[in-house]
């Protein structure tokens, strides 16, 4: 996955309005929360991407970036088995989701799938 282009994706969104979320793996959620924390206006309302030698780190992880400029990440499968899930426009890695597919992160939105 080109994080770069992932990043425009999401911002290209964002500027419409609409909340904008990314599921991917460890790495690519790392890299691009940190190009939205260098936003202008971005403020972090909640923010859990542990250290990569942790436990989870090999799950996908949900990473949102919210129409007022929030940004906010959890693990996209919780610990109970339940799929972390919202609404609006949404980016998913299907190398980080295993079996799953992307319809099972989403309540309603857009789905745009990157590999």
């Amino acid at each position: 996955m080109n994080t770069t282009k992932v990043f425009a994706k999401m911002l290209k969104a964002h500027s419409k309005g609409e909340c904008v979320s990314l599921v991917t793996d460890y790495e690519n959620a790392k890299e691009i929360a940190k190009l939205i924390i260098s936003m202008p206006d971005t403020y972090i309302e909640d923010f859990r991407l542990n250290r990569e030698d942790w436990d989870g780190c090999a799950d996908p992880w949900l990473l949102s970036y919210g129409e007022e400029g929030d940004i906010w990440c959890q693990k996209a499968i919780l610990d109970s088995g339940i799929v972390a899930k919202g609404e609006g426009a949404y980016i998913i890695d299907i190398s980080a989701i295993g079996s799953r597919v992307p319809e099972d992160f989403v309540l309603g939105g857009t789905i745009k799938v990157v590999d």
